[in-house]
């Protein structure tokens, strides 16, 4: 996100959620006439709009619910622009993210959209809402929620790799979505989150 330009990244994630006063205290350390809010979470974004309501700046909430949304938000930064139009053009750049997070089974589950789902199998989380796709490896699992996600209208797939995927199990997914997306560009990061 540095990279991209963000001045301040509050530490958060499942579980971590920051206050409000969390963000008015990065805001303030932020020396801007302006303050973009990126939450990257739906649970954080009440917060960062009561933040908003109490910055002496003019600020606003881009409600990302996911990093990735984060990525495609700021790649239509532009600092010339007015706040309102910034709104307009980020939200739209990050509308068309498909966020999948693919973590383990902590424990055993009935009924679910795809089926019972048995502690340690991994599963694939669309948007955070549904599971989609559950199975016994990350990469069975990685290649059956693209396929059922599609990415026939996408170019990009950013994999952020967790602090338990190695770099070796990061090469070795990527060889295989490869053999089955040969058009789409794919891209890796350590994000080293835990958990997804």
């Amino acid at each position: 996100l540095k990279s991209l330009g963000v001045d301040v990244v509050v530490t958060g994630g499942q579980t971590m959620n920051p206050s409000t006063a969390d963000l008015v205290e990065a805001a303030r350390k932020v020396n801007a006439a302006e303050i973009v809010f990126l939450p990257n979470n739906k649970n954080i974004v009440m917060a960062a709009n009561a933040a908003v309501s109490v910055l002496e700046v003019p600020s606003i909430v881009i409600p990302t619910r996911s990093v990735p949304e984060a990525f495609a938000a700021m790649l239509a930064y532009d600092d010339s622009e007015p706040l309102d139009e910034l709104l307009a053009e980020m939200t739209e750049a990050y509308e068309d993210v498909i966020t999948v997070e693919v973590t383990t089974a902590i424990k055993d589950a009935k009924g679910s959209k795809v089926g019972d789902i048995s502690e340690g199998q991994t599963m694939a989380i669309v948007n955070a809402a549904d599971i989609e796709a559950v199975g016994g490896d990350i990469t069975s699992v990685v290649l059956d929620v693209l396929a059922k996600v599609g990415t026939d209208e996408h170019e990009t797939l950013t994999i952020l790799a967790g602090e338990d995927f190695t770099d070796a199990q990061t090469d070795m997914l990527v060889t295989e979505i490869r053999e089955s997306y040969e058009d789409l560009e794919i891209e890796t990061h350590r994000g080293d989150q835990p958990l997804y």
